[in-house]
């Protein structure tokens, strides 16, 4: 099964720009369960939870590692961070 990163969500650091992109939905889908029942389980509301999944909303430390915790995954396998040259 062949998953398509987003590439959109970026922060700015000391170094450059660090792009985040996520394998959730990816990992979810694997364990056959919705955004809501992994939101319960990361502690994490369910709207919330599909922005980061999508992409569309910044992700802290903490919530990516709940999140990959709800998965059974690491965090590296969950979250791609990929330093950007200034």
């Amino acid at each position: 099964m062949s998953y398509i990163l987003n590439l959109n969500q970026t922060k700015q650091s000391d170094w450059g720009l660090i792009k985040i992109t996520n394998k959730i939905k990816y990992f979810r889908q694997e364990l056959g369960i919705t955004q809501k029942q992994l939101g319960t389980v990361a502690s994490i509301s369910e709207r919330h939870l599909r922005r980061v999944e999508n992409d569309f909303i910044e992700v802290t430390y903490t919530q990516m590692l709940r999140i990959s915790k709800a998965l059974n995954q690491s965090i590296e396998e969950v979250f791609d961070l990929e330093l950007v040259e200034p």
